[in-house]
């Protein structure tokens, strides 16, 4: 369960930062869904998310802390500059620093400098990675 909430707060956090560039939105990839990168010479971003096997935090077992990390690729074409990429790095830090809309909490945020981003040599990409942690409980009615 907490991958599906993990993941949900990710989607929400992202959709409401509204993040653009040059006045457009920037998309974003999410695994196994079907995307195309933007037209022209438009950023864009790729999300994934990892979990870790979680640990119990009281007791008895019944309240758990999961944790896991958020990565996030911002994508710029090559040879339009690090102002794009820099702008969403700044978006994506104030994001994961915000409050939480689900009980999921971002701490350790990095990027890294940057980079080429595919074989053909057409992308710069810079690599974020927030921890994230997440209080859950354990239903043991029965």
């Amino acid at each position: 369960m907490s991958r599906v909430v993990a993941w949900a707060d990710l989607r929400a956090r992202l959709a409401a930062a509204g993040l653009t560039s040059n006045g457009h939105p920037v998309p974003v990839c999410y695994p196994n869904t079907s995307f195309q990168a933007p037209p022209g010479n438009r950023p864009w971003l790729r999300a994934d998310l990892s979990t870790g096997s979680g640990l119990p935090i009281e007791l008895g077992g019944e309240t758990w802390q999961d944790e896991g990390q958020a990565f996030i690729d911002i994508i710029v074409p090559v040879g339009t500059g690090t102002d794009a990429a820099s702008a969403l790095e700044d978006g994506l830090k104030a994001m994961f620093r915000g409050p939480p809309h689900a009980p999921v909490i971002y701490t350790r945020i990095a990027a890294d400098p940057g980079g080429s981003g595919d074989d053909n040599g057409q992308y710069f990409i810079t690599s974020m990675r927030a921890e994230w942690k997440l209080t859950t409980r354990v239903n043991q009615g029965g």
